[in-house]
């Protein structure tokens, strides 16, 4: 309960600066179109679900901050807790869109919008800051490993491209900018527009939310940088200073994700502004002074989920 407690004390985007979030839970949804070959669109009676937060416990990532920044489950469904959210979901190779209507007969009346979490895929908002219009499009099966005419090895073909001499951090870009294509295309091409973006009407233009835009690529010099970042993550007491009697002395980025969420001021007829939560799971290390193995000094005190920061993409993007 406290959980949710603190979520109501602070607002949703203090909160999502300290807690780094899951999505729990199978709502179940109801889509209407094709979300696999054009777009599927949730039905009004799904838009809005019930949630709740509670402390999310996972012995593979024992360590929190200082002040208890522990990680958070967010669960969604049908009656699961004392709020109610606009949802987004997810599937493979979909294209998945939902419209935040609060003026039509029967629409619900919510200030917080989520969407599952994001780790690859592209989410896309566009219309009216008061009736936005959210994509969230996957595109797993594209520029894969197996076999097939959308695999990695058949797409770099088309494009006269050999992987061959290719280095891991230009494979993954080489990888990833196939896919953002491909969704790109989903986005531009496939299902009606929304009626608020054939009204109009005070149309603030589209954003997208990409795999570069919240993840850190391995290898990359952002990872790098990031991991410098120690001192400044345990003055804001993301990263504790000590772990059991033994100092943290340094840290490395393991994996990055991102969860978006959007928040509407003004009550009803108010204007949404739409957020991701870049986060990471970071192993910390303490450097023994002694360096008995001199090869590898470091010793591993264990993993830890931390958020990076809290930043906007629609209507202002800062990432």
């Amino acid at each position: 309960m406290r959980t949710n407690q603190n979520f109501r004390d602070l607002g949703a985007k203090e909160f999502l600066r300290r807690y780094p979030v899951r999505i729990v839970g199978d709502p179940g949804v109801g889509i209407k179109g094709d979300p696999l070959d054009g777009q599927g669109s949730v039905v009004k009676g799904h838009r809005a679900q019930h949630i709740d937060f509670h402390r999310s416990i996972d012995p593979r990532m024992p360590i929190t901050g200082p002040r208890n920044y522990y990680p958070v489950s967010i669960g969604v469904g049908a009656d699961v807790g004392p709020f109610r959210a606009y949802y987004l979901p997810y599937a493979d190779n979909s294209n998945y869109r939902i419209t935040l209507k609060t003026a039509e007969p029967g629409s619900p009346n919510v200030d917080f919008f989520l969407t599952a979490l994001v780790d690859g895929c592209s989410i896309y908002v566009e219309g009216t800051q008061q009736t936005p219009t959210v994509y969230h499009i996957n595109a797993v099966g594209i520029a894969g490993l197996t076999e097939g005419p959308k695999s990695l090895v058949n797409l770099a073909a088309e494009k006269g491209r050999d992987l061959g001499p290719m280095t891991f951090a230009e494979k993954h870009r080489f990888k990833f900018g196939l896919k953002s294509e491909h969704m790109d295309d989903r986005y531009m091409n496939n299902g009606k527009l929304p009626k608020t973006l054939k009204a109009g009407v005070d149309l603030v233009q589209s954003r997208k939310l990409e795999n570069d835009n919240y993840m850190l690529r391995p290898g990359s010099g952002k990872e790098e940088r990031f991991n410098q970042t120690l001192r400044d993550l345990q003055r804001s007491n993301h990263v504790p200073r000590q772990v059991g009697p033994k100092s943290v002395d340094a840290m490395k980025c393991v994996a990055t994700q991102g969860f978006v969420f959007g928040v509407r001021t003004g009550g009803a007829g108010g204007t949404w502004k739409f957020y991701v939560q870049r986060k990471a799971v970071v192993e910390l290390f303490h450097r023994s002074r002694k360096e008995v193995n001199r090869e590898n000094p470091d010793q591993s005190l264990g993993y830890q989920w931390i958020v990076r920061d809290v930043v906007q993409f629609w209507p202002n993007p800062k990432c």
